[in-house]
């Protein structure tokens, strides 16, 4: 029970920061010597924060989807597909975490050279460019808020925007990854715990990052992951 109420905590805090959920779950599991079947609880955790992201875009998300359903649905087409076919190429990821630093370390270096270069809307072209850098965030380590926000600003997107579509596209992949590992999902009283503390903590960290965006901080958590990288290193 505190094992997963642990890993719900680090999910929460994590999962919206660019500094890659999964990547810390695994790490924390290896550490922990905690290994639930399969990615079932990571895709619990994730739905939770889904919830988190409804709740705190509740007043803009229909206007949302009806003015920017285009760009929504190029963006998540190509992760769709590859974490549709690969699957089970990816699920080894999660199991061996042997490459962990280097994705941490890839990470750190999409995200340093996230800086705001402008002000333009998310478009088609630039959403196609995000859905496939979202590809990668399958990967433990490599945050999808990060390298999802970081392409935007690199393509010298909005910040604010960029904030609210990483987010809302990210939405449907995340309910479609539930429904595909639902069978592996075990809804006991510690894992409906742990759901619900995750959905309040990643209200808090959804907040904690908006902040972030608006001073034009983002990029400092590159060191953060950079670190992780050293220390996944050193302990798997």
């Amino acid at each position: 029970m505190i094992k997963i109420l642990f890993l719900s905590f680090v999910q929460g805090i994590t999962e919206f920061l660019p500094i890659s959920s999964s990547g810390h779950l695994v790490l924390f599991e290896k550490i922990f010597n905690y290994n639930p079947k399969g990615i079932g609880l990571e895709v619990l955790l994730h739905l939770s924060t889904s919830f988190s992201i409804i709740f705190y875009f509740s007043k803009k998300i229909l206007n949302f989807y009806k003015k920017y359903y285009k760009e929504v649905i190029v963006g998540i087409i190509p992760a769709g597909i590859f974490g549709l076919i690969f699957k089970n190429f990816f699920e080894k990821f999660f199991e061996n975490p042997s490459l962990l630093p280097l994705f941490f370390l890839l990470n750190s270096i999409i995200l340093f050279f996230s800086r705001e270069r402008g002000n333009k809307i998310i478009k088609i072209k630039e959403a196609i460019l995000i859905g496939i850098s979202q590809i990668f965030a399958i990967f433990p380590g490599i945050s999808r808020s990060g390298i999802t926000i970081g392409t935007a600003l690199i393509l010298g997107c909005d910040k604010k925007f960029s904030f609210e579509f990483s987010f809302l596209m990210g939405l449907p992949l995340i309910f479609g990854s539930f429904l595909i590992e639902i069978k592996d999902i075990n809804l006991n009283t510690p894992n409906i715990s742990g759901f619900l503390f995750c959905f309040l903590i990643g209200l808090l960290s959804l907040y904690f990052l908006n902040k972030i965006i608006i001073f034009k901080k983002f990029h400092y958590l590159s060191f953060y992951t950079f670190f992780l990288s050293i220390i996944s290193l050193l302990i798997l």
